[in-house]
């Protein structure tokens, strides 16, 4: 086996190409050439691949499942036959795939419930949308891509109604006429090495141990760093990462925002204390809470929030409720159905809790569950508040008459596009603060 490892960017670059065990008898040189050429190329004309190349480590595999390519956020790892069959543009396609897999820590974003091929295509065709028109470079002619898919990431795609591609085999992708075969899509990852570092198929599980969140922020400021400077390539490209260094948000402000606006209401009354202190007695705008409502706070079970985020927003909007009177809150467990339904008279004991849901993802049931046991019963509706990490079918926005009270609570998801409501985007670190 070939193995590269530990080198510093440009000034070892020469090591980098030549620190190589060729002793393996399975060492395929003329792959290794192959490889060295492609990775030479990236290290001399693409700064932003370059800089992320050179922290990873690459390594010669027989016995990857689908005989292509493949990453864990540590290592790539290739097979010798399926280099030896491309050019070397294309070669350097996949190695900058398979980067990318990385930058988009895909390696920690599968869920328990995901098809790992299913999925593993999904994140094939949101990567290879970013550097297909990358300049010399070449997409090869059965990687997955579909202009369909354009602008959307992987959890997007994947639970996208239309898309269903086999496990293994081709098929065709549709707009751009080229056939696409799941062989990891001309890039893939692994979710853990085995007790040796090997890859290994598994069912594409986030175990969310110490080493995944030092992974992840590693990725994070190996990102931030290279892509600092000039465009790297793609516009499509520039636009994915300018999106993942978006600035942080107070998102406690947000929600205490969001709360008052939908539990109270802006009235004009005598006096207006801002001119009582000039002898003048005139109305003017004053806050008024409303009377008693109902609140409805919905977790999406099919994602992968986890139990302390969901304890720091049950502690925040409890603090928050303390003002306001309301005649019940219900806490909603939701995938594709409503699974759970708790009912709390005070928010001392509320209690956001995640329950195991075991279907796919949709945001109707619960808006069919409020229109059921609320608006038809005619309770007075506070505020609704959904928390999910995942794309799902949604109600049209003139189905929810009471849109404007409607917040989404979107974890580690930037792109959604829910037709309706105020969406409040937060990152996982950025809840959970130690």
């Amino acid at each position: 086996m070939k193995f590269i490892d530990n080198y510093q960017y440009y000034h070892d670059k020469r090591t980098f190409l030549n620190e190589v065990d060729s002793s393996s008898p399975k060492f395929d040189d003329e792959a290794w050439q192959r490889m060295r050429a492609a990775i030479s190329k990236i290290l001399s004309k693409y700064g932003f691949f370059a800089k992320l190349l050179v922290k990873l480590k690459i390594q010669q595999h027989d016995n990857l499942p689908y005989k292509t390519m493949a990453t864990d956020g540590y290592k790539i790892y290739y097979d010798p036959s399926f280099v030896k069959g491309m050019t070397i543009k294309e070669t350097v396609f996949v190695i900058c795939h398979e980067i990318m897999h990385n930058v988009a820590n895909h390696f920690l974003r599968s869920r328990e419930s995901y098809d790992h091929d299913k999925w593993n295509a999904a994140c094939d065709y949101a990567i290879n949308q970013l550097i297909k028109n990358m300049p010399g470079m070449q997409m090869p002619s059965d990687a997955l891509y579909n202009i369909k898919y354009d602008g959307m990431s992987a959890e997007k795609i994947y639970n996208s109604p239309d898309f269903n591609p086999p496990s293994m085999g081709k098929w065709n992708i549709g707009d751009v006429g080229n056939n696409g075969s799941l062989k990891d899509g001309h890039g893939g990852y692994c979710d853990k090495g085995d007790e040796k570092g090997e890859p290994v198929k598994g069912s594409c599980s986030v175990d969310k141990t110490v080493n995944d969140n030092k992974l992840k922020e590693e990725w994070s400021k190996r990102v931030s760093s290279a892509s600092k400077g000039q465009g790297n390539g793609s516009p499509e490209l520039d636009r994915f990462l300018k999106e993942l260094k978006e600035p942080q948000i107070n998102w406690k402000s947000v929600l205490k925002k969001f709360i008052m606006n939908t539990m109270s209401k802006i009235v004009n009354k005598l006096p207006y204390k801002r001119f009582i202190h000039r002898g003048k007695y005139l109305e003017g705008p004053t806050r008024e809470v409303e009377g008693t409502s109902n609140i409805v706070l919905i977790i999406d079970t099919s994602g992968s929030i986890g139990q302390d985020e969901l304890d720091v927003f049950n502690t925040e909007i409890s603090r928050m409720l303390g003002s306001y009177q309301f005649e019940n809150i219900y806490v909603l467990s939701a995938d594709d159905q409503v699974r759970d339904v708790q009912e709390f008279k005070s928010p001392k004991n509320m209690k956001l809790k995640k329950f195991k849901g075991g279907g796919g993802t949709s945001f109707k049931p619960a808006f069919e569950w409020i229109n059921k046991n609320i608006i038809k019963k005619n309770k007075k509706l506070g505020f609704v508040v959904y928390f999910t990490d995942m794309y799902g079918d949604a109600p049209e926005k003139r189905e929810i008459k009471y849109h404007k009270q409607v917040m989404w609570v979107l974890i580690n998801n930037d792109t959604s596009d829910i037709p309706f409501g105020t969406k409040l985007k937060v990152k996982s670190k950025d809840i959970i603060k130690k």
